[in-house]
C-alpha cells in the first residue's frame, strides 16, 4: 500500500491545479446532501493523470488488488467501472475534509 500511496501522492502533486469534475468519475453511493462520498480510485486517477502515470498506477495497483467485482447497480447507481478500492475526493465538503485529514491514507497522499 505504501507504493500505491506514493504513486497517488505523486499524481496528485503533479495535477494539484487541475479541477476534478466529479460527474465524470464513478461513484458508489446515493446522493447525500449535494455530494457523493465514495469514488472509484482508478477512475479518479484516470481522470487526472497522464497516460504514463496511469500505467504506473495500474502496475502497482494490480499487485495489491487481485480481484474486483461489483453488481451492475448499487443504490440505483449504475456501476460502469470499478477497481476494488474507493476514495473520497478531498475538497468536496469541509466537514468531511476535516475528518479525512485524520486518516492515514490522507496523510500518505498529501
Amino acid at each position: 500500500m505504501e507504493n500505491l500511496a506514493a504513486t497517488v501522492k505523486n499524481i496528485y502533486a503533479n495535477h494539484k491545479d487541475r479541477t476534478i469534475n466529479t460527474n465524470d468519475i464513478q461513484h458508489f453511493d446515493r446522493y447525500f446532501k449535494n455530494l457523493f462520498l465514495f469514488y472509484d480510485l482508478e477512475d479518479l486517477v484516470k481522470n487526472i493523470a497522464s497516460d504514463e502515470e496511469i500505467i504506473t498506477f495500474q502496475n502497482i495497483f494490480n499487485k495489491i488488488v487481485l480481484f474486483a467485482q461489483s453488481p451492475p447497480v448499487v443504490y440505483r447507481v449504475p456501476i460502469n467501472t470499478y477497481c476494488g478500492l474507493s476514495s473520497y475526493i478531498f475538497g468536496i465538503n469541509r466537514n468531511i475534509d476535516d475528518y479525512y485529514k485524520t486518516l492515514d491514507w490522507y496523510k500518505d497522499i498529501y
